[in-house]
Order: C-alpha cells, then structure tokens, then sequence
C-alpha cells in the first residue's frame, strides 16, 4: 500500500517536458504527525518505473507528535538534505526532540540524533544506517528499521 501524505501547500515552477520539477511544498506526515517543509526537485518523471524517478532537496519536519507512535512520546523536529529516487531515498540529518520520553518511564529528557537513512518514498520504510543519539548527556549509536508490514504482532530489530 502506497504512503499518502496530505499536501497543506504547494508551489511548482519551471514545469516542463524532460526537466526535474521545481517545487516548494508543505507536507503533513502520518506517521509521527507533523509538518513537512520541502523545497527541492521532483523528476523528470519516468512513467516506466515511477520509483526510479529522481528527487532532491532540503527539509524540515516540525512539531512531529511522537505519541502517535506506539509506546513513545515527545515533539520531535528535524531539519537536512535528501537525494536520490523515489524508491531509494538518501537521507542526512539531524533531530532534536527535548521532551522525548518512553511510555513506561514518563519521565521526558533531551534527545539529539544525527543520522543517515534510506527511505523508500512509495511505502514509507526507513532504513536508519546510523543514528548517533545523545540522550541527556549520554552518547550512543544505533541502527534498525521502521518498515510497514502486514503482521500487527511483528517487530524488527535493531542493533546498539
């Protein structure tokens, strides 16, 4: 199943046949929800292979609730560059998330990650090929996934 983002916002210039699609938009994630603020190039499109069709540019995702995810919780904003294809997606960034906390402790603290992944942009997985994360003060690095699947029971792992 395809992800779906609802567009708040879009502006598109130097529209033409063969050329990447100049575009501002803002964008509202599903999943964490928040705000998407990308200005890049869409194209030019392939019709054979949508996938394949290049993307690039820069982002910021604000205001992002934690607490539509599963077991977690805390307003995450995140600003960086991403470049490649539709399906095959490289992103580099960073996050700060001062109020991350996990549901079962409550207490919120500072969370500070920089990171690198592949993101398929027709499913919405993510492969995340580091993050480096300060917790309050405390270093660590981490790799996993966030991919959809069709078992609810099902959980990936990830390595620290």
């Amino acid at each position: 199943m395809p992800l779906e983002f609802d567009i708040e916002d879009l502006h598109m210039r130097e529209i033409g046949p063969n050329q990447p699609l100049k575009c501002k938009a803002i964008l509202v994630n599903p999943k964490p929800v928040g705000n998407i603020d990308s200005q890049g190039e869409f194209g030019p499109f392939n019709s054979q292979e949508p996938r394949e069709s290049p993307v690039r540019g820069d982002y910021k995702f604000s205001h992002a609730d934690l607490g539509t995810l599963k077991g977690i919780g805390g307003i995450l904003s995140s600003t960086g560059r991403y470049e490649g294809t539709l399906g095959n997606i490289v992103v580099d960034g960073e996050t700060d998330t001062p109020d991350f906390r996990i549901n079962i402790s409550g207490r919120p603290v500072p969370l500070k990650t920089t990171f690198h992944a592949i993101v398929d942009g027709t499913s919405g997985d993510t492969y995340l090929q580091p993050v480096r994360a300060t917790i309050i003060s405390t270093p660590l690095t981490a790799t996993g996934a966030v991919v959809k699947t069709s078992d609810p029971r099902a959980a990936t792992s990830s390595s620290m």
